[in-house]
């Protein structure tokens, strides 16, 4: 379980404490594109959204053939490999509450 917005956290292995990142708020909650993005330079679509679909594609094929322990780490490491790419973190806060929103607790179908 998270430490809650401004609680102190312990990351395992470090003896530090630090405070947990401070909650999204509505109005700073802008930064994160979620319009259709996926592009490819030097390539034209005659669709808006066939570069989505490809990478959809690529990603499933990515987990092909993997157990569910592996795919779980493809999918750490594709997360890390992402956001140090977009490195604002800014967004990526935005990004990770926009993901947990909406999450149904343990043993809740909804």
């Amino acid at each position: 379980m998270s430490a809650p917005a401004g609680a102190l956290s312990i990351f395992p292995g470090f003896p530090r404490r630090w405070p947990a990142p401070p909650a999204i708020s509505e109005e700073s909650g802008k930064l994160l594109k979620r319009e259709n993005n996926f592009h490819q330079p030097g390539k034209r679509f005659f669709r808006p959204y066939r570069p989505g679909d490809d990478f959809y594609e690529a990603l499933i094929e990515t987990h092909r053939d993997l157990s569910e322990a592996q795919s779980a780490q493809v999918n750490a490491r594709l997360i890390l490999l992402l956001s140090n790419h977009i490195g604002d973190l800014n967004v990526l806060r935005e990004a990770l509450a926009l993901a947990r929103d909406g999450v149904l607790p343990e043993g809740d179908t909804g």
